[in-house]
């Protein structure tokens, strides 16, 4: 599978690599929050690692090919892991 990094999803300092491997380990258990129930096109949230082990925070897109475009990326905050949680 493709993955590109949004050059937005760099702004707080992840690198690519970091984000790619956050995306391999966490998209099988990505959920769709309650904000972006609604979003055009669907947005998905999940909490990968990086290979150092930090837990990283992404949400993303799927691309009519099949890509995911991932579009926000950080390190896991409070706010973020409990609407995860709360996400069916």
């Amino acid at each position: 599978m493709r993955i590109i990094v949004h050059p937005h999803a760099r702004v707080h300092g992840l690198s690519a690599e970091q984000i790619r491997q956050a995306y391999e380990t966490g998209s099988n258990g990505a959920r769709i929050r309650s904000r972006d129930r609604d979003s055009e096109p669907q947005r998905w949230a999940t909490i990968g690692f990086d290979a150092q082990g930090h837990r990283i925070e992404l949400v993303f897109v799927m691309l009519d090919d099949g890509a995911a475009l991932i579009i926000h990326a950080i390190l896991l905050t409070k706010g973020f892991l409990n609407e995860i949680r709360r996400a069916r």
